[in-house]
């Protein structure tokens, strides 16, 4: 049996209690899911609490069921001795194991999740006001977001009969007339998609406000400033970022032998650039996680230093 794959048929309890951490879990990872994994026939079920308690069920095809209890803690799901990255997606999570990117599973929601908080927990990313076309609906749409997470949506048809909803975004999920949506940063903006029907989305370009602002180099936000240090769980190689107030970066690669490879980059549109490629940035406790733009695979946690 490989050990990687514990993550499904080796379940064990963790031992003793769990204090409770600082770093309670997002919204959108709160609640209970179920799905299977991505190599062994098993089915999985997952309830995370939202002070970050998680518990974990795995039954294989014979019926036999094992269970597992730990915490989502430091941005990630800690189970059996693990630690799995979580993402977001259209109907639920992505589970992925650290040391492994080929163990991971998708999971729906079943229930659970805050849509009450008014809190407006909004990214310096989100805020501002987007526009652009919904291709499967043939309307024209624009999000005026605001830094406390109030929202107005204004929608043109072909007709040019205008629509305007009100609503709120809190911790990337938008509820506004009558349906909620997944907010997530794109290149130049951001994409909108109805988390019950995810084919129902639009990309919408920034026009003004916010933190990535106009197109070109832009400050970066405040818990976004510093060195970085961390160890790329795909290659091995140790890593360090540094990113200045004014946009600048500086990532520098150190391989087993000690050679390093220093490469100068900004901050872009809402993005870290460097070498030619673009980087999507998220807040972890105590440091930041570090992801390829359309690779997920290419993914780091760095700890401020």
């Amino acid at each position: 049996m490989r050990p990687l794959s514990v993550f499904i048929l080796l379940a064990a309890v963790l031992a003793g209690s769990v204090p409770v951490c600082a770093d309670t879990p997002p919204r959108w990872a709160t609640g209970t899911f179920s799905g299977r994994h991505s190599r062994l026939d098993a089915r999985i079920w997952l309830s995370i609490r939202p002070d970050g308690y998680a518990r974990r069920e795995v039954t294989d095809w014979r019926g036999s069921r094992q269970t597992a209890e730990g915490r989502f803690e430091d941005g990630e799901l800690r189970l059996g001795g693990r630690s799995y990255y979580v993402d977001r997606t259209a109907e639920g999570l992505r589970v992925t194991n650290t040391r492994d990117s080929q163990d991971w599973a998708l999971l729906r929601r079943e229930s659970g999740g805050d849509w009450g908080h008014v809190g407006g927990r909004v990214p310096v990313w989100a805020v501002g006001v987007f526009s652009g076309r919904h291709d499967s609906l043939d309307v024209r749409m624009e999000l005026d977001i605001r830094p406390s997470g109030r929202v107005r949506r204004e929608v043109t048809d072909r007709r040019g009969t205008r629509r305007v909803d009100e609503g709120m975004l809190d911790d990337g999920e938008l509820r506004i007339g009558g349906e909620a949506y997944l907010v997530d940063r794109a290149p130049g903006g951001i994409r909108v998609a109805n988390i019950r029907r995810p084919a129902d989305f639009a990309v919408l370009r920034r026009r003004d406000g916010g933190w990535a602002g106009a197109p070109g180099r832009g400050e970066a936000p405040w818990w976004m400033v510093g060195t970085f240090r961390g160890r790329h769980r795909g290659n091995g190689m140790d890593v360090e970022v540094t990113i200045w107030r004014d946009g600048r970066v500086r990532r520098v690669v150190t391989d087993g032998r000690g050679s390093e490879e220093v490469r100068d980059g900004e901050v872009r549109d809402g993005q870290i650039r460097v070498d030619g490629r673009a980087y999507y940035v998220s807040r972890v406790r105590g440091g930041i996680r570090v992801t390829g733009a359309g690779d997920s695979d290419d993914t780091v946690v760095l700890m401020m230093r």
